[in-house]
């Protein structure tokens, strides 16, 4: 499934891996986990975390609660934790 521009979502589809060329989830009132498949992507989060996603990151990076995050090319997995 490919999404562009969607902003009202909390999650991927599923809390499952998705392929994102443009995604701002933003921040709720849940901690949430968020996984990433390597590629040439990369995300920015509203706490000021910016990251490349070229390796794996299978395992998951938590997300606070209110935190938002802008994905971009990315094969992603967010989920409330």
């Amino acid at each position: 499934m490919l999404l562009t521009w969607r902003t009202q979502s909390d999650q991927t589809a599923n809390g499952d891996y998705e392929k994102i060329v443009h995604w701002r989830f933003k921040g709720i009132a849940d901690e949430r986990i968020m996984s990433w498949k390597g590629g040439e992507g990369f995300f920015s989060t509203t706490k000021g975390v910016d990251k490349l996603t070229n390796t794996d990151n299978l395992e998951g990076m938590k997300l606070d609660a209110w935190e938002g995050v802008t994905v971009s090319n990315t094969i992603l997995k967010l989920k409330k934790a």
